[in-house]
């Protein structure tokens, strides 16, 4: 992390919907509900924001955790 910011993008802003940027990428909804957690060895205070979309059956099946995001286009 580098001021703040992950090279990965996160953390990402709270949307109150789902919906598709003008580049086709989806913007998940991330609820800005006030829970919190603060990791003191960093000093860095996690929310709603660092949360990276997952799937809960792959993760059982092959125990492990997985990053999903769905990739489609039209031509």
């Amino acid at each position: 992390m580098v001021e703040g910011s992950c090279s990965k993008n996160f953390p990402k802003a709270f949307c109150n919907e789902t919906d598709v940027s003008t580049d086709g990428y989806p913007i998940y909804r991330r609820r800005n509900n006030s829970n919190e957690t603060h990791f003191t060895r960093n000093n860095i205070q996690v929310d709603n924001r660092f949360v990276v979309p997952y799937n809960s059956f792959l993760s059982l099946k092959y125990n492990a955790h997985i990053n999903v995001e769905l990739c489609s286009t039209v031509k």
